[in-house]
């Protein structure tokens, strides 16, 4: 019988250990035994060699082990709608860690370290989701620029917790990198909104007349940014 790969496991360094082990405690489920020297990277390759194992005792492990994450309520998963795609989030626990570490490998996050809650993981994402927007954001507002024929001066991105964008009368746009998180309709109307700014400077009749005509159906997506709970997780609010 197979078994979700990888598996729920937790990591243990050990002095009097020579060489990476692995077995199955019946109160911490599947555990890597590692010697100091060895490294996250060392363990990921033993585990990997030893999967036809871990596979055959498939129906013990799952019968041992207490899954973390279901026991931390921590999320499985992070989508972002802007780009249609999703993260698989594991959790690799080691508690004589002093930090907490997130790498970044294919469609997967990997959080590592002394991991007691979600809390103390959310600056990690929080601060990778914002870098992946700041090489995002910036290209799609210059394309849509482009577009609509209206340019602008620089652009920032940062974490603003009631607004999604603004324009400075420099013509400077502020972008919100939890934009990601939002369907691109809502994220180009955004985007569009705020370039209007370095025409009309407030929310007058001529600018919504602007918006309008770049973008008909704005009143869609002006609507749909007052009710975004169902696309931004409850841990970034």
């Amino acid at each position: 019988m197979t078994i979700d790969w990888p598996p729920p496991y937790t990591l243990r360094r050990s002095k009097r250990a020579r060489n990476i082990s692995l077995q199955i405690d019946p109160a911490k489920g599947l555990e890597l035994v590692l010697p100091y020297r060895a490294n996250l990277d060392d363990a990921l390759r033993f585990l990997e060699a030893r999967r036809s194992w871990v596979e055959k005792h498939a129906d013990v492990i799952r019968q041992t082990i207490v899954d973390p994450e279901r026991r931390l309520d921590l999320p499985s998963s992070i989508t972002l709608n802007a780009l249609e795609k999703s993260w698989d989030l594991r959790y690799h626990f080691l508690p004589s860690a002093k930090t907490i570490s997130l790498r970044h490998i294919n469609d997967r996050l990997i959080f590592t370290g002394n991991i007691t809650d979600f809390k103390s993981c959310s600056p990690l994402i929080k601060k990778w989701v914002k870098q992946l927007a700041k090489e995002i954001l910036p290209e799609w507002l210059q394309k849509v620029s482009h577009e609509v024929g209206l340019p602008y001066k620089g652009v920032s991105i940062k974490g603003q917790k009631t607004l999604w964008g603004s324009c400075s009368p420099e013509h400077n746009i502020s972008l919100n990198y939890k934009l990601l998180f939002l369907p691109f309709e809502m994220v180009r109307y955004v985007l569009i909104h705020e370039l209007s700014h370095t025409v009309h400077l407030n929310h007058s009749k001529h600018f919504w007349g602007l918006v309008r005509q770049l973008d008909p159906k704005y009143k869609q997506s002006e609507k749909g940014l007052k009710n975004v709970a169902e696309f931004i997780p409850r841990w970034l609010i």
